[in-house]
Order: C-alpha cells, then structure tokens, then sequence
C-alpha cells in the first residue's frame, strides 16, 4: 500500500474507493489517444483493485490516476520507492531498471507510435509495483501474493517489449558506451555511428538528437562536463561519417544519473533519430 494516504480514505475506505471510480467513469476521456487507453486502463485496473481483492485503498488510488489521465494529465509509472514493504533488493532494483526502460521507451514517442501498449505497460507497472509491496515482508519475502506478483510482471515485460520493438521500428535510438572517466569513442561506438548513418540515408525527414551521460564518480560539475564532452565526440564522428550538422537537432550532455556510484549503463550516449 502506499506510504502516503489520504485520512479521508483511511476513515471511509469503501466509500472514498467506490466515489472515484464513479468519477473516474463519468470523466469524459480528454487529449491523445493514449491518455484515453491509460483512463480506461486504470480503470480495469482499479475496479479489479476493488472486487477481486478487496483492496480499497490502491483502487482508489488507481482510480485517480485515471481521473487524471482522462483530464490529459501527465501520469507516470510508479516510483517503488514511494510503496512501503518492498524490502528485497533484488526486487527493487528490477523493478527501477523496468522502470527506467518504460518511460525511455514512453519518452521516446512510445505513447504516439504505440498507444495502446503504452498504456497496458503502464498499468501493468503499477501493478507488478503494487503486488510486489501486499506480498512481501521484511522475513519472509513473498508469500500468498506469488501468483499476481508473476501475472502482472510476466504481462508487463511482454507488453514492454511489443513496444519497444514499435518503438525501435519507427523511432530508432542507438547507444554508445564509454569508459570510466572517458569521452573518446570506442571500435564498438564507431560501428554503432556508421550504422546511424546507414540508417539515415533512409530517413529523409529525420533528425537527429544526441543524450549522453555518466554515473556518479567525479562530482556533478566534473560529470556534467564529461557528458557534456561525449556529446560534443558523438556529434564530431556523426559529421564526419557523413552526415549533414543541419541533421544534429542538439547534442547535449545531461550529466550524471542513477544512484550507484559506479555503474556502466549510465556511461553512455543514446541517439535519438525523430
């Protein structure tokens, strides 16, 4: 359950669960279409909440997810770290990868080029989020929620990768890796340059955006002017290799990510074609 609830709900569970239900079904579906497909998502997704499980406080919670998605509000998956009970690292830290390659894939025009997934992936987050905290403890680890635990992840991680394949097909991203402390690019990063350009010979009307990055080692200044170096590399090889600067929208170098302090995934730079 969530760390932070409502009194309201608290006091009056069945009653503040059944209201936003309610609402969320008299709320007229607002914006794209896949802010419509995520209200109707969370909508199943609440109501199930409520008469499967009887769990009255997360099919409200739910339910105003969908509220705001159906006012065209901007919802995102859940933060795990915001849901008490999930003690198990390696559980947390699945969960914050998955995490971390559904808004890329969301971000990356997924909610455009794929709606629907991109609304069913979401649900099926907060899901898997949700049932990973009601069937774990601090001893024992997951109990009687086993069963939903593995619908809603193995349901997530298929609709995840039907949409990042739509993704990748329609919006392709690239990525080159670097060493620690490093901007120069590699014989691996070179092929994965030549294969953008290949690409984009047959993407007219394309352009292209360059994000690079670094993890925590060095302080946030020294690793926002690392990436900052990597960025300005990638587009230096980019040119070279043929392609016309009029087609690097931006290179930009965002600094340091993720928590650990050393951890290869966040030395990198990801091209966007768009």
């Amino acid at each position: 359950m969530r760390i932070f609830l409502s009194t309201l709900c608290i006091l009056f569970l069945s009653g503040c669960a059944h209201h936003n239900i309610m609402k969320l079904e008299d709320t007229k579906r607002r914006g794209y279409a896949y802010s419509r497909a995520l209200a109707n998502e969370y909508e199943n997704l609440a109501k199930s909440e409520k008469s499967e499980y009887g769990d009255e406080i997360d099919a409200s919670h739910f339910a105003v997810k969908g509220i705001q998605a159906a006012s065209g509000l901007e919802v995102l998956p859940e933060d795990p770290e915001n849901w008490e009970n999930i003690y198990n690292t390696q559980d947390m830290t699945e969960l914050m990868k998955a995490r971390e390659r559904l808004i890329f894939a969301l971000y990356k025009s997924g909610t455009i080029i794929d709606p629907m997934n991109a609304a069913k992936a979401v649900t099926l987050y907060d899901c898997w989020v949700e049932e990973v905290s009601e069937g774990t403890t601090e001893y024992t680890g997951h109990k009687w929620q086993d069963p939903q635990i593995y619908k809603c992840k193995h349901g997530f991680y298929k609709t995840l990768r039907l949409l990042e394949g739509n993704v990748r097909a329609k919006a392709p991203t690239f990525m080159l890796w670097f060493d620690l402390h490093k901007s120069q690019i590699d014989r691996k990063g070179h092929e994965e340059i030549d294969q953008v350009t290949k690409v984009l010979k047959h993407l007219r009307n394309h352009k292209i955006l360059i994000h690079c990055s670094g993890d925590r080692t060095g302080g946030r200044a020294y690793n926002l002017k690392l990436s900052q170096r990597r960025a300005m590399a990638v587009k230096g090889e980019l040119i070279k290799s043929g392609v016309p600067v009029t087609r690097i929208e931006a290179a930009v170098g965002l600094g340091e990510k993720g928590k650990k302090m050393i951890d290869p995934f966040h030395r990198r730079c990801d091209i966007h074609l768009r």
